[in-house]
C-alpha cells in the first residue's frame, strides 16, 4: 500500500513483548530508491538514544493505531550491535546487524533486483557525494526534505521536497512530493524519483530529466484523495513513463 513518509513519523515500533520506540526517520538508498532502515528513539529504556530495524523485520503499519509491529524482541533489540544514528552508517556496521538479526544482506542482492528492473539501472544518479566513512548510496529522509527540484530546461528551482511516498510491501519510495513555487501559484505534485537525473547532495537539489512546463502542469496531488492505482495511471500517462507495475 502506498503511504505518506511524514505520516509515519511517530508510529510506534511494537516488538513481540513491549514497545521498541517511535519512527524518527527512515535512512533510504539512493540507488534503488528503497528504505533500509527505520531509525527509532527509544525513549528511554535503552541505554541507547536510538536504534535502527531494517524493513525485512518489521510488517504492514496499522494506520489506525499507528503501530509498526516488530517481528523481534526488546531483548534482540538490547543486545543487538550499537549503531550510531548521527555518525554515517558503515558496511561494516550494516554486516554486523546483518549477522545478528539473521537480515539479508541487501547489497549483494541489489544487482539481481537491477537486473530484474532495467528502466531502473538507466536512472542512477550521476551525482551522489556520499557520507565520508558511510555507505555513499544511504540518506535520510529528513535531511531530504527542502531539496530544491530544478528541471531539465532551468537552472532555478521549481520548488522543494515535502514528502515520500512509499510502497510498504516493500518499502520502495515510489514518489518524491514537491512543493511548486515557481509561477502558477503554490500547489503539490508527484514525481517518480526514477525519472531524476542526477542529485546533488551537497547543494540540496534534485534534477529531474523533465521540461519546466511539463512539471508546472503536472496533475496536482492532494494528500487527502486516496493515491490509488488509478491515479498513478494518470500521472504516468501524462508524463508518458511507463509505470512500475507493468
Amino acid at each position: 500500500m502506498l503511504r505518506s513518509m511524514n505520516q509515519l513519523f511517530g508510529y510506534a515500533l511494537e516488538a513481540r513483548d513491549g514497545r521498541i520506540g517511535k519512527v524518527d526517520d527512515f535512512y533510504f538508498d539512493d540507488y534503488v530508491w528503497r528504505v533500509r532502515y527505520l531509525v527509532a528513539t527509544t525513549g528511554g529504556w535503552l541505554n541507547r538514544k536510538e536504534v535502527l530495524v531494517s524493513p525485512a523485520a518489521v510488517d504492514s503499519p496499522h494506520p489506525e493505531d499507528k503501530i509498526i509491529p516488530v517481528k523481534l524482541t526488546k531483548d534482540q533489540v538490547r543486545d543487538s550491535p550499537d549503531v550510531d544514528s548521527d555518525k554515517p552508517v558503515s558496511r561494516q556496521m550494516e554486516e554486523s546487524m546483518s549477522v545478528y538479526y539473521g537480515w539479508p544482506s541487501y547489497w549483494s542482492m541489489e544487482p539481481f533486483a537491477m537486473a530484474a528492473a532495467p528502466e531502473m539501472a538507466s536512472s542512477v544518479p550521476v551525482e551522489a557525494v556520499g557520507m565520508p566513512g558511510g555507505d555513499p548510496h544511504l540518506r535520510s529522509v529528513r535531511d531530504s526534505a527542502g531539496y530544491q527540484v530544478v528541471a531539465s530546461d532551468r537552472e532555478e528551482g521549481l520548488g522543494e521536497v515535502t514528502d515520500f511516498i512509499i510502497d510498504d510491501d516493500d518499502w520502495t519510495l515510489r514518489y518524491v512530493v514537491v512543493k511548486l513555487t515557481a509561477e502558477g501559484g503554490i500547489r503539490e505534485v508527484v514525481l517518480n524519483p526514477w525519472w531524476n537525473r542526477g542529485i546533488d547532495w551537497a547543494r540540496h537539489t534534485m534534477y529531474f530529466d523533465l521540461p519546466a512546463a511539463q512539471i508546472l502542469a503536472s496533475p496536482e496531488f492532494d494528500p487527502a484523495s486516496p493515491f490509488d492505482r488509478k491515479y498513478e495511471s494518470q500521472l504516468h500517462d501524462y508524463y508518458g513513463r511507463p509505470g512500475y507495475w507493468r
